[in-house]
């Protein structure tokens, strides 16, 4: 289909905010992972993908 893009971590995801912290949830599974302290925490551990080369704090230079 035209037009069309793959879901990302983002759609198969929800964040949560409660009084202790961030949750997200995977909306597959409906697996919850937090709390985390900020959002921005909740956000980079959903995005997180144990396959990746990536280290936190690294930088392409």
């Amino acid at each position: 289909m035209a037009g069309h893009t793959p879901p990302t971590e983002a759609d198969q995801a929800r964040i949560i905010e409660r009084p202790d912290g961030f949750y997200w949830q995977d909306k597959i599974t409906d697996e919850v992972f937090g709390p985390f302290p900020t959002l921005l925490d909740a956000m980079q551990d959903m995005e997180y993908n144990d396959e990746s080369d990536y280290e936190p704090g690294e930088t392409l230079e």
